[in-house]
């Protein structure tokens, strides 16, 4: 059986959290909690999901929140049109 990765783990917490809505933000401190994690793995993660596009984060009191990105790499529709006279 494959091991879940730590960025699917952290995505599936983090839509949990917010209902499934992506912009809907859950405080940083929240979700680490939630998932149990130490300050650093924590941080490892969201910063490769930031770079990837997959979450994004606000800036506020208490560490921030993040939020699932509205349209991730993986569920952007990508098309090849061919066309020949």
């Amino acid at each position: 059986m494959a091991r879940t990765s730590d960025r699917d783990i952290l995505i599936r917490q983090l839509k949990k959290l917010s209902g499934g809505k992506n912009n809907d933000f859950v405080s940083n401190q929240r979700l680490r909690e939630e998932l149990k994690w130490d300050a650093q793995r924590y941080r490892a993660i969201h910063s490769a999901l930031r770079q990837e596009g997959r979450i994004i984060g606000r800036r506020g009191w208490h560490g921030g929140s993040v939020a699932l990105a509205s349209l991730t790499q993986a569920d952007r529709l990508t098309v090849f049109i061919s066309y020949s006279h």
